[in-house]
C-alpha cells in the first residue's frame, strides 16, 4: 500500500513539473525570448528545380513536380531583388501544364526583360515557387541566382577608383598597378576624380553571338544560347554603363593590347567634357602621351613575324625600325644597305651581319637594348636616309620667353667634332673636322660624305619656319613618320621602366 502511494505521488510530481515546463516555454515564446527558427518551407511535390540566365535579356526558371497535371489547382513564381526588381507570375493551368499526361509535371517560366527594368548585374535574384494541389497541400521552395553572364566564371580585383571584373587569364593585379600611375596623372591634369569599374570580356566570348541567316543569307546577332532572342551589343554596353560598368571587349589575348584599350578608355572618359571641341588628331596624340609600352619583344619573337598578332604589329614594326636605326648609328649610315646587298653573296643573314659588324644578331639586340637608354637613340630617331649624312650647321631659333621679346633673334649652332658613342666596343674611323664659326646668314655647302659610326649623335633638327612647310607632312617620308611616334614611345618608356 505504501509502495503504491509512493508511485502515485511520483507520477503527480512529474506531471506538475512537465506542466510547469510547458507553461514556462510558452511564456518565453510570448516574451520573444525563443531562439527557435521558423519552419523550412515544405518542398512537397517539388523534387527538382533550376534557374538559367541568358544575360541580360532572359531569366528562365524550371521546376519538376512529382504529381499529375490534373492534381495542380494553382500556384505562382515570385522573382525579386532586394530593393530592386520584384514581380509575381501566376500559373496559367491551360498553357503552363497543358498536355502533360505523365506522373510528373515540368513547368518552365521565361521572363524576358526590357533592359530599362532588368535586375541589377552581379547581384543575386531571389525566387520562390508556390504550388497548390487538389488536396490543398502547399509545396514551396526558394533559392537565388546571380544575375550575370553564366557562360564564364567571373573574377574580381581592386577597389575604387580602379576595379575589375574579368574572366580567363590573370595578371590584372599587375595591370592595375600600372594603370594607377596613369590614373593619377590624368587626375592631376584634369582635376577630376572618376571611378572606373572595368568589365573585361575575353576575345573568345562576345556579348552577342553572330550567325548567317539561312533564309536571307545576312548576318544576324542573337543572344548566346537563345537564337530566338535578338541581341544588340550597344544595348548591352549601355545596360552595363547604367550600372557603373565600362565594357571592354578584348580583341586578342595580348597583355599590352589590353593595357592600351584600358588607357584609351580612361583618357576618353577624363577628357569627355572637352571632346566635342577637340579635333580627333589631338585626342589621339594625347592618348599616345599617356600610353605605356610594356615588355619589348624578344629577338626570337622579332624573327618569327608570323606569330605577331595584329595588336603587336605596331610594336614589332617600331622595334624593327629602331634596330635598323641602331645598326646605322653604330656601324655607319650605309651599314643597313650594305648588309642587304651582301645577302646576294651570303644568303645566311646571321653570317652576313657578322661579316659587317663582327657580332651576332643576339649581341646586336643586347647592344640595342642599352642604346635605347642613351641620348643617341633620341637623336637618331630624327634621322632618315633622305637627309644629308653630314649635317650642316644651321641657325636655330632662340627660345621665346614668356612674355615674348619684341624682336626674335637667332643663335647659331656649332658643329662639334664627332666622337664615338659605340656601345659594343667597336672603334670608329677617326675623322677630324674643323669647328665652324659663322654668322646666322652664312650656310656652308652641303656634302654627301658617308656618316661615320656613332656620328648620328651630332644631328640636330633644322628649325624651319611654319610658313615654309608644305602640307604633305614635312620632309619625313611616310614610312618613317608613321613609326616615329611608337618608336619614341619605346625609347622613353623603356628608360622609365629601367629607372623604376
Amino acid at each position: 500500500m505504501r509502495k503504491h502511494s509512493f508511485h502515485m505521488m511520483l507520477s503527480i510530481l512529474i506531471s506538475v513539473m512537465l506542466l510547469l515546463g510547458s507553461t514556462a516555454a510558452g511564456h518565453a515564446q510570448d516574451d520573444g525570448e525563443s531562439d527557435a527558427t521558423p519552419p523550412t518551407p515544405d518542398a512537397g511535390v517539388i523534387f527538382q528545380h533550376n534557374a538559367l540566365v541568358f544575360f541580360p535579356y532572359v531569366l528562365q526558371f524550371n521546376v519538376n513536380l512529382a504529381t499529375r497535371s490534373e492534381n495542380i489547382t494553382g500556384g505562382s513564381l515570385t522573382v525579386f531583388q532586394p530593393g530592386g526588381f520584384q514581380q509575381e507570375f501566376p500559373f496559367n493551368i491551360d498553357t503552363d501544364i497543358a498536355g502533360q499526361e505523365l506522373d510528373t509535371v515540368q513547368i518552365s517560366k521565361n521572363i524576358i526583360f526590357d533592359l530599362e527594368n532588368a535586375p541589377l548585374p552581379f547581384v543575386p535574384v531571389n525566387y520562390r515557387w508556390h504550388l497548390i494541389t487538389d488536396n490543398e497541400r502547399i509545396s514551396e521552395i526558394a533559392d537565388e541566382i546571380i544575375f550575370e553572364d553564366q557562360r564564364v566564371t567571373w573574377q574580381e580585383n581592386g577597389d575604387p577608383p580602379l576595379s575589375f571584373r574579368w574572366h580567363g587569364n590573370g595578371g590584372i593585379n599587375i595591370l592595375r598597378d600600372d594603370l594607377l600611375n596613369i590614373y593619377e596623372l590624368l587626375r592631376q591634369h584634369t582635376r577630376l576624380n572618376l571611378n572606373f569599374q572595368f568589365l573585361i570580356y575575353g576575345s573568345d566570348v562576345g556579348v552577342c553571338q553572330t550567325d548567317t541567316s539561312a533564309e536571307t543569307g545576312e548576318s544576324v546577332s542573337f543572344l548566346p544560347g537563345r537564337p530566338d532572342i535578338p541581341c544588340v551589343p550597344d544595348e548591352i554596353e549601355s545596360f552595363y554603363a547604367r550600372h557603373g560598368y565600362m565594357l571592354i571587349q578584348r580583341q586578342n589575348n595580348d597583355f599590352v593590347a589590353l593595357q592600351h584599350q584600358l588607357i584609351d578608355r580612361m583618357v576618353s572618359r577624363f577628357y569627355e567634357p572637352v571632346s566635342a571641341r577637340t579635333p580627333e588628331w589631338f585626342l589621339s596624340g594625347l592618348t599616345w602621351l599617356y600610353r605605356q609600352v610594356g615588355e619589348l619583344l624578344s629577338y626570337a619573337e622579332l624573327e618569327n613575324a608570323d606569330s605577331i598578332t595584329s595588336e603587336n604589329k605596331s610594336l614589332w614594326e617600331s622595334q624593327s625600325y629602331l634596330l635598323v636605326l641602331y645598326l646605322a648609328d653604330t656601324y655607319g649610315a650605309d651599314a643597313p644597305f650594305d648588309l642587304a646587298l651582301s645577302l646576294a653573296q651570303t644568303p645566311d643573314f646571321d653570317t652576313a651581319l657578322e661579316n659587317i659588324t663582327g657580332i651576332s644578331a643576339e649581341r646586336l639586340y643586347r647592344g640595342w637594348q642599352s642604346w635605347l637608354d642613351a641620348h643617341a637613340a633620341e637623336v637618331a630617331i630624327l634621322w632618315n636616309p633622305y637627309l644629308s649624312t653630314t649635317p650642316t650647321p644651321t641657325p636655330t631659333h632662340t627660345a621665346t620667353p614668356i612674355p615674348p621679346t619684341r624682336t626674335p633673334t637667332h643663335t647659331p649652332t656649332i658643329t662639334l667634332t664627332p666622337t664615338s658613342t659605340s656601345l659594343i666596343g667597336r672603334i670608329p674611323t677617326e675623322i677630324s673636322s674643323p669647328t665652324v664659326l659663322y654668322s646666322p646668314t652664312f650656310r656652308p655647302t652641303e656634302t654627301n660624305t658617308p656618316l661615320p659610326p656613332g656620328s648620328l649623335l651630332t644631328l640636330a633638327p633644322t628649325a624651319v619656319p611654319v610658313s615654309d612647310r608644305s602640307d604633305d607632312g614635312g620632309n619625313l617620308p611616310c614610312g618613317a613618320s608613321a613609326l616615329i611616334v611608337p618608336a619614341v614611345g619605346i625609347v622613353f618608356i623603356h628608360r622609365r621602366h629601367l629607372k623604376k
